[in-house]
């Protein structure tokens, strides 16, 4: 068998199992004791978007998907820093449990007309379930966040 001739038809064949259309992004954040983080991603219309969510310093946060209102809301009301009594609508929230989460596929891209903002939301503030603990900045939580977007 000739190497030279099988080697090119092998490579264009493992281009085009290639999905050149989903993103992919991945990287950690630190959310201080009584602070929030966002990510900011955007989505085309019919887009999904498949989200993860890891503790990675065992220190528990609390993680959504919201859209541009809703954060717009969230500042609005926690300006003072009254983060117990603010509200938030959410179009996905993570369990604040210790280990992975994913969301699944969700499409949020779905009935939009244009590009469009979201974030992953994440808090470390007295307005959920899990409030930071007591200690001081060594109670910051580090999480790890993985994003994919497919058409």
């Amino acid at each position: 068998m000739n190497i030279k001739k099988v080697l090119p038809v092998a490579l264009l064949g493992l281009l085009v199992g290639c999905d050149t259309e989903d993103e992919n992004n991945i990287d950690s954040i630190l959310i201080s004791p009584n602070d929030y983080k966002v990510v900011e991603f955007t989505l085309k219309p019919n887009q999904e978007v498949n989200i993860s969510v890891q503790d990675i310093n065992h220190v528990l946060s609390e993680s959504y998907i919201i859209d541009q209102a809703a954060y717009q809301d969230w500042q609005d009301e926690t300006q003072n820093g009254d983060f117990e009594n603010a509200s938030l609508n959410f179009e996905f929230a993570f369990p604040p449990l210790s280990g992975k989460h994913q969301s699944g596929w969700l499409p949020l891209g779905s009935g939009l007309t244009a590009d469009t903002t979201f974030y992953l939301f994440f808090e470390n503030t007295k307005f959920g379930v899990v409030a930071p603990p007591e200690g001081g900045d060594e109670m910051a939580s580090t999480m790890m966040y993985t994003l994919d977007t497919r058409n």
